[in-house]
């Protein structure tokens, strides 16, 4: 899975993000033409999902046609995150007819008039006119949000999703610090938040999850439990997929492990000469790659189960069943499949 950020332009000043920050004379959207190239460099090394990001993707002037390139090589469109700010029904109707798994509307805790916490403008009017061109469409949309500071901020937070009519939605987890060319991140009171008020968040997540069918999260109890860890210092059981199955391409064509890790692979054109060497991180809690850690997890737990059988490898087996986070992984993968999720 490659992160594809196809501009660092956006058009909010959201107080968790730094995007804003870049001065606009050094704001930049990929060249289409060399983003082409670059999309057949990935189908043509194995890649089968990309996500597209941004800034903002739908300033991009050629976002339509970078999404029926991607379309045109086989791959998934994975996520498309976007504010909604953009979005109406020619946008939608050209997406339909792609392969996109979902598109991800960016939520915020709202005052009673509807306005932002983190964001300077009246989100519910935005997002609820987003959502409803998506399911016009038939196009699958999650609430993309960060969960807030204390156990009250997440049960507003979901309460507000149930009622703009999400059915699911997915926790990011707050960073304040990004050290590639990605700016998704910035200090503030809905971000920097310490070990014990985070333990109290996501028990507060997990309690919302027991209490409700209606609204389905795509945070696994496992994968809470190894952000916990993350974030208070702690090794996670799982391997971070960043640098291996998963990385972040930029507007430059730069391709990196991740959005957090400033460890530059070099440019995606030169991508046969282009050293991937790199030791597992345990750095930064970024949930697009940090979750699916325990997803990879299962299904080399499962793929090594086959290889085992398939041999007659009694010792093998013997080791991957004595495993308890192998079975934890498993636990996490059929919870997110149970939710609709994968």
């Amino acid at each position: 899975m490659v992160f594809f950020a196809i501009t660092s332009h956006c058009d909010l000043s959201c107080t968790t993000c730094r995007f804003p920050q870049i001065p606009v004379d050094e704001r930049k959207h990929v060249d289409y033409d060399a983003s082409r190239k670059a999309i057949d460099k990935l189908a043509e090394n194995d890649v089968r999902l990309i996500s597209l990001t941004g800034g903002e993707p739908l300033l991009h002037p050629r976002f339509l046609d970078i999404c029926r390139h991607v379309d045109s090589r086989g791959l998934m469109i994975s996520y498309i995150a976007t504010n909604g700010l953009l979005l109406d029904d020619r946008i939608a109707r050209e997406l339909s007819g792609l392969n996109i798994n979902i598109v991800g509307l960016s939520m915020d805790i709202m005052d009673e008039n509807g306005v932002g916490r983190t964001r300077s403008y009246n989100v519910r009017k935005v997002v609820r006119r987003a959502k409803e061109v998506l399911d016009r469409h038939g196009i699958k949309c999650y609430a993309g949000v960060l969960p807030g500071r204390s156990p009250e901020d997440v049960s507003v937070l979901l309460d507000q999703c149930r009622e703009m009519g999400f059915s699911k939605v997915i926790f990011s987890y707050p960073q304040c610090r990004m050290s590639s060319s990605y700016r998704a991140a910035a200090v503030s009171v809905d971000t920097d938040i310490d070990p014990h008020q985070m333990r109290e968040v996501v028990h507060a997540i997990k309690e919302e999850k027991k209490a409700t069918t209606k609204l389905g999260i795509f945070n696994t109890d496992v994968n809470l439990d190894e952000f916990l860890k993350v974030h208070s210092g702690k090794d996670s059981s799982y391997a971070c997929p960043a640098g291996e199955r998963q990385f972040y391409l930029d507007w430059n064509l730069d391709l990196y492990r991740c959005f957090n890790d400033g460890m530059l692979f070099g440019n995606i054109l030169d991508l046969g000469n282009l050293d991937f060497d790199c030791e597992s991180c345990q750095k930064c809690t970024q949930q697009a790659f940090r979750d699916y850690a325990s997803f990879y997890r299962a299904y080399d737990f499962l793929d090594g189960l086959r290889k085992g059988f398939i041999s007659g490898d009694g010792k093998k087996l013997r080791a991957l069943l004595s495993d308890g986070d192998n079975y934890r992984a498993m636990r996490s993968l059929m919870e997110a499949y149970l939710g609709g999720f994968v």
